[in-house]
């Protein structure tokens, strides 16, 4: 399963191959905006137990690259 929680592919209308759906693979979009306005409840509960696991070491920390603000545009 693959849950895909960015918008710029999702409002850009970009095209997905179906080549790799032939492994009974599923694909979901949610625009975590629109949800949160929807169902605030749900994603605030969903974002608390994301925070708490990662938090207590059962998820990993995102990877992250820090640019210094001189380079900010």
């Amino acid at each position: 399963r693959f849950v895909e929680i960015g918008k710029r592919d999702i409002y850009g209308d970009t095209k997905l191959g179906l080549y790799p759906f032939r492994q009974n693979l599923a694909f979901y979009g949610v625009d975590l905006g629109l949800m949160s306005l929807s169902h605030p409840g749900a994603v605030r509960e969903l974002l608390a137990t994301v925070y708490r696991l990662t938090a207590e070491g059962v998820l990993p920390m995102p990877e992250s690259t820090h640019y210094p603000l001189a380079e900010a545009a």
